[in-house]
């Protein structure tokens, strides 16, 4: 797959141009710019599964619950959910441990956890994925005077993007009231509500037509264009065959810095010669 503009069987599908007339950046965070120090599929599960056992050791400390049960409610949450760790509230009701008003309090609870683990494993097995990429910050400080940026994330912003995003040397570039996670959406997945992208555009105040959203996730990008036609769809990844999504893809990159790259090209001439829109033939 070349970076470029997706292009279906039949070549009919029509596409946003990336113009200078998309103001707005909403990013994914976990996948787009976290991309876990290059850890592969595997690793970034293990990564995950034992944080979540000590999660859920630390939020229900009286709950006697194996280590296999926790492995095995997370797959259920993760396989009806879309998020690994939303069904612990439901089983911990259950179970009598909690009431059922207090779910959504206890998923705050979990997801916060999660992540303050996840943060403190980082740190000591994966330092290299906190590490600062200076072609990166060279990026965004030259996209900065043309782009308001914000985050759309179902992690937590307080306990694992916004500290990520600092060591990174990131965090200085957007404002933390254009970040938004799982507290802000009402714990509302991307991959089936359009509440959350909306929940984004909102906090910067967006117009659709000005927005480009970049993302890892095919089904993130597929609700993105059934209800919000005219935000440009970005996607990140290395999925070879992309056909079956042509009607939700304006875009694809194999990797963030690329496509940052190219859209600094619409910027890269001094008015009145700067580009209108990026030609992708040259």
């Amino acid at each position: 797959m070349q970076d470029g503009f997706v292009t279906a069987a039949n070549g009919q599908v029509k596409r946003h141009a990336l113009s200078a007339a998309r103001k707005i950046i909403v990013f994914d965070f976990d996948g787009v710019l976290n991309t876990y120090g290059g850890l592969n599929k595997k690793q970034i599960e293990d990564l995950y599964a034992r944080n979540k056992l000590l999660a859920v050791r630390e939020v229900y400390p009286n709950w006697e619950i194996s280590d296999e049960k926790i492995v095995a409610v997370g797959a259920k949450s993760y396989k009806e959910t879309g998020d690994g760790k939303l069904l612990y509230a439901d089983f911990a009701v259950a179970e009598g441990l909690i009431q059922e008003h207090e779910k959504e309090e206890y998923r705050e609870k979990m997801l916060r956890s999660f992540h303050k683990h996840m943060l403190a494993d980082v740190r000591k097995t994966i330092p290299r994925m906190l590490n600062r990429d200076e072609e990166l910050i060279e990026l965004f400080r030259k996209l900065k005077p043309h782009f308001t940026f914000g985050i759309l994330t179902q992690s937590c912003k307080h306990n694992w993007v916004m500290p990520i995003l600092e060591e990174m040397g990131l965090m200085g570039f957007f404002n933390p009231e254009h970040i938004q996670d799982f507290k802000d959406t009402d714990f509302q997945l991307k991959a089936k509500k359009i509440k959350p992208l909306c929940c984004a555009l909102s906090s910067m105040g967006a117009l659709p037509e000005n927005v480009i959203f970049v993302e890892d996730s095919e089904p993130n990008l597929g609700i993105s264009r059934q209800f919000l036609p005219d935000v440009l769809n970005t996607y990140i990844g290395n999925k070879e065959n992309l056909d079956d999504l042509a009607h939700a893809i304006d875009y694809d990159s194999t990797n963030l810095k690329d496509f940052l790259t190219k859209i600094s090209l619409l910027f890269s001439k001094p008015a009145p010669q700067q580009q209108n829109e990026l030609n992708y033939d040259t």
